[in-house]
Parts: structure tokens; C-alpha cells; sequence
């Protein structure tokens, strides 16, 4: 049987000792309380997107009173972005 390795924090990673691994990522606390709070609050979709840049990219096929970006790096919101705060976005 193969190992599992947990780790907490996507910064905790090991470049190195990633090659030829299967890694499988759970952002389960921020992204999917956040999801959730703007689909009940009338959001008709939410795109997920791996950063910021690729946020805006998207933003830009849809008229803009129609798109909301949300988003953070680090624990800081991205300049330009709404917080991902579920305690913010109500």
C-alpha cells in the first residue's frame, strides 16, 4: 500500500518530492463556504480559477455589472478583488 502525506497549507509543499505523485487538493473551508454564501445570496454561477489574472480574464466574457471578483493569495484579498470572507460577502 502506497503512503498518504497531509498537509495543511499549499506552501508546506515539496516541489521535489512531487514528481511522478498523484496530488489531489482539498480547498474545503474558505472556497467552499464562500460558493456557498453567494449561490444562497442570488449568485447565478461561480467560476473557480487557479489566480488572479486568469480571475479577470474570465470577468472579461461577461458584461461587468454581471461579474464580481473574489479573491485572496496568501490570507490577503487581491487588489481589485472582494473579499472571499463569507462573513463579508453577505
Amino acid at each position: 500500500m502506497g503512503k498518504i502525506h497531509v498537509v495543511l497549507k499549499k506552501e508546506e509543499l515539496n516541489r521535489k518530492k512531487l514528481e511522478g505523485k498523484i496530488v489531489v487538493v482539498f480547498d474545503i473551508l474558505l472556497a467552499t463556504s464562500t460558493i456557498t454564501t453567494v449561490l444562497e445570496h442570488g449568485a447565478k454561477e461561480v467560476i473557480p480559477v487557479l489566480h488572479g489574472d486568469e480571475a479577470k480574464r474570465e470577468a472579461c466574457k461577461v458584461r461587468k455589472e454581471n461579474c464580481l471578483l473574489v479573491g485572496e493569495y496568501q490570507g490577503l484579498t487581491l487588489e481589485g478583488f472582494l473579499s472571499p470572507s463569507p462573513r463579508l460577502l453577505k
